[in-house]
């Protein structure tokens, strides 16, 4: 008989950052830079906010655990990057983060904000938006990076970078985040702390749960420390988890369940057969979550190796 699969531990965010620092951070200042980072227009016109509680883990993260250095994936407009430099600051200190996107320092897109003038939608660039309304202190411990993950992270792994925290938030699809996970793992000082975005319950977007659920909670102890809507009288503070609709994993080098030395082996073949056939699984995924959605809920995998000849994915 098979044994059963290691569950994720799932815990409020009230709960974490509790353990995490003595007092609360400044919870207005995540809900400044989030009004200016991570507003989102509805396409009938709102504006609403989406999940300015995963600046406060991060900071809470940085405040407890004190890195030097850290790797974002996945700027976005760099609501996760500003937290995070906004502890390195109150920490003191040389620490910093390298943060890497698609998308350029000085790229402009249709940017969605409220700089207390009211919510609009600009075409901005991250320049336009720090340079305005971060101060320098923060905006010296970001060191922007674009271009793809598998290019960005092989040339911080040839220039010797070591990450005391990683916090992976790029591309959601399996093949995608499996890649940048492994990657990151090659990069990754020790002792290193990894959290990984949208654990979402109930998404079909299964590759972030799958790859923590089949490569993660084997070996770590990992944690899903639930954010959106639970701080600050959120829509969901105080609701059981069973109503959760973001969480975040959290995996500790120190804590685990057994050696990672497993996956610190297999990481070197993983990056190069997605650098290799990366494209080619990410098609694979997204029809292969379209056809779940048409089955009405029942997943379909690719033949092993990922439906690639001679990948073993």
């Amino acid at each position: 008989m098979n044994e059963p699969r290691p569950r994720v531990r799932h815990v409020t965010l009230q709960d974490k950052v509790a353990e995490l620092v003595p007092g609360p951070p400044p919870w207005d200042e995540f809900v400044r830079l989030g009004r200016l980072t991570k507003l989102r227009r509805l396409p009938d016109g709102r504006f609403v906010a989406v999940n300015f509680e995963s600046g406060l883990l991060l900071y809470a993260l940085v405040k407890r655990f004190r890195p030097r250095s850290i790797l974002e994936i996945g700027t976005g407009r760099g609501f996760g990057a500003l937290c995070v430099a906004t502890a390195l600051r109150d920490l003191g200190g040389e620490g910093r983060i390298v943060t890497v996107d698609m998308n350029s320092y000085s790229q402009r897109i249709d940017w969605a904000l409220d700089d207390g003038s009211g919510p609009r939608v600009q075409p901005l660039s991250m320049k336009d938006v720090w340079v305005e309304h971060a101060e320098a202190s923060l905006r010296a411990r970001i060191e922007p990076r674009s271009g793809p993950s598998v290019t960005v992270l092989r040339e911080l792994r040839a220039e010797g970078f070591r990450a005391d925290l990683v916090y992976v938030d790029g591309d959601h699809t399996y093949p995608g985040v499996r890649h940048d996970l492994y990657a990151s793992l090659l990069v990754a000082a020790r002792p290193f702390c990894m959290l990984i975005d949208d654990y979402t319950p109930g998404s079909d977007v299964f590759g972030v749960r799958r790859l923590v659920d089949e490569d993660l909670a084997p070996v770590f102890e990992a944690e899903a420390i639930h954010t959106e809507g639970r701080w600050d009288g959120g829509a969901l503070a105080g609701e059981p988890l069973s109503k959760s609709v973001s969480a975040q994993v959290l995996i500790d080098s120190e804590r685990t369940r057994e050696s990672i030395d497993s996956l610190l082996a297999r990481a070197p073949g993983i990056v190069e057969r997605h650098r290799r056939w990366g494209g080619v699984l990410r098609s694979w995924d997204r029809a292969r979550r379209a056809m779940r959605r048409r089955l009405g809920g029942l997943d379909v995998r690719p033949p092993e190796g990922g439906g690639v000849p001679g990948a073993q994915c």
